[in-house]
């Protein structure tokens, strides 16, 4: 196990580098300058003193010169300070990373919570019934884009029965009570298990059929199990393993999605800052939101890796 868990974590640090290079390169690719936000026009300042505001901020550097300094600084904790709201990005996101776990997270369990069930049944009784229902929310789930699942809850919910608030994590100038909480995270939750749902139900209901007809099953029935014990002993512990591999491969889309969701919603997560950084080109705060969510999406691929050894031992031998 200590091996496996160290080849994936070696595996995870190439992809983060990986990541982070590319994420600089195409920021600094934007059109535009960080100065086109910091000076305008009629500010007045000279052409001496704008290439001396760059030289301070290291935009005059070659890319790769900028990106070595800044890995330098990262790995010694130094994120840097936003270039248009002047306050560190470590502080910045700390206010921010709370709300975006909480829906990103919530939403994965939901999205599971009923995938397994359903598509266990589904699996189980195919060509029936529940198989079909099944069918249909993977489909629609799959084939229905977030941000307009999101604009219908919010029509459905919030304008014609009144039942949920439409945006924000807690009603202005309460002290944002757990009860507060849940309820405004109920329809962005909603938005954002929809799709998944509908990846993750398909994807149960499809390895549940075909671990029905494998020889292991047959035999178990065979020696006289009921079948409770052939479906959850035997069954369903291989049926998940694809499932778990699902989930992982689904953790960067989730978060993409988050983003979308939490501008929609107004929810206070680090999507609306991390549009706000690209619209401003503030590039310590891009890259310091990408680090955090890379980080955020590499470790949930471990652990879901560990989790898969877990379950498949033979896995070890494999890698």
């Amino acid at each position: 196990m200590g091996r496996y868990i160290l080849k994936r974590t070696l595996t995870a640090i190439v992809a983060f580098i990986g990541i982070t290079i590319m994420t600089y390169c195409l920021a600094s690719l934007m059109p535009g300058s960080p100065l086109d936000q910091l000076v305008q026009p009629e500010s007045g300042i000279s052409n001496a003193e704008l290439a001396a505001i760059e030289h301070k901020m290291g935009l005059d550097q070659p890319i790769y010169i900028q990106y070595f300094f800044w890995l330098k600084n990262m790995f010694q904790g130094n994120f840097g300070v936003s270039y248009t709201q002047h306050r560190p990005v470590v502080e910045l996101i700390a206010g921010r990373i709370g709300p975006t776990l909480l829906l990103s997270l919530s939403s994965m369990l939901l999205a599971l919570f009923v995938a397994v069930p359903l598509g266990t049944a589904a699996g189980y009784r195919p060509y029936k019934g529940i198989d079909y229902a099944s069918s249909v929310l993977a489909f629609v789930g799959q084939a229905a884009p977030n941000f307009f699942v999101a604009l219908l809850l919010i029509y459905i919910f919030a304008v014609k029965l009144r039942l949920l608030p439409i945006s924000g994590m807690y009603n202005s100038g309460s002290s944002g009570t757990a009860g507060e909480v849940l309820k405004h995270l109920i329809l962005p939750c909603l938005a954002l298990t929809f799709q998944h749902l509908g990846i993750f139900t398909r994807q149960m209901r499809n390895s549940m059929y075909e671990c029905m007809s494998d020889d292991y099953v047959r035999t178990a029935r065979a020696k006289g199990l009921n079948e409770r014990t052939v479906l959850f002993k035997h069954t369903l512990r291989n049926a998940l393993l694809p499932l778990i591999t699902q989930a992982g491969l689904s953790l960067g889309a989730l978060v993409g999605g988050a983003i979308i969701t939490e501008q929609i919603f107004s929810w206070p997560g680090m999507g609306t800052l991390m549009l706000k950084a690209i619209k401003d080109r503030d590039y310590p705060l891009i890259m310091g939101i990408t680090v955090i969510i890379s980080v955020i999406v590499l470790i949930g691929n471990i652990v879901i890796d560990i989790i898969y050894r877990m379950l498949d031992p033979r896995i070890d031998d494999k890698v």
